[in-house]
């Protein structure tokens, strides 16, 4: 479940979106306004254009900005969602859930880590780019 409030802690204030505890967004109202009625499609595709800007950016190779969940179905058991990412930049990544919205969960998490980290990066090294 998504929650929303304001941080009056600086100057300016700003506002924060929560979901199951933990913070996915901190900034204006209308895009945490926005974020709080995406459906999670939507939130990936939000994610995955601002990493894309990211790695536009500097060279990247093309593999870098594919991210993928493959479902399975093996020996007539009950399907497996595999979150996939074949990166340089950012690690390779292969984990299995039980569930589709696990999966996609999951690859949010993913994505606005991979684009904190990289932000934090780049402001850490001011000569990159």
């Amino acid at each position: 479940m998504k929650t929303s409030f304001w941080d009056h802690s600086g100057k300016p204030s700003v506002f924060v979106v929560k979901e199951n505890g933990k913070e996915i967004y901190r900034g204006g109202f209308e895009e945490g306004y926005k974020l709080i009625n995406m459906s999670i499609e939507q939130e990936i595709t939000k994610l995955t254009q601002e990493w894309y800007a990211l790695m536009g950016e500097d060279h990247h190779k093309d593999r870098d900005c594919h991210w993928y969940i493959e479902t399975k179905w093996s020996y007539g058991q009950v399907p497996t969602y595999c979150v996939i990412h074949h990166g340089y930049v950012y690690d390779r990544i292969e984990e299995n859930w039980s569930s589709y919205e696990g999966a996609l969960n999951r690859l949010r998490e993913i994505l606005i880590d991979a684009i904190k980290e990289i932000n934090e990066f780049r402001n850490n090294n001011p000569s990159w780019r």
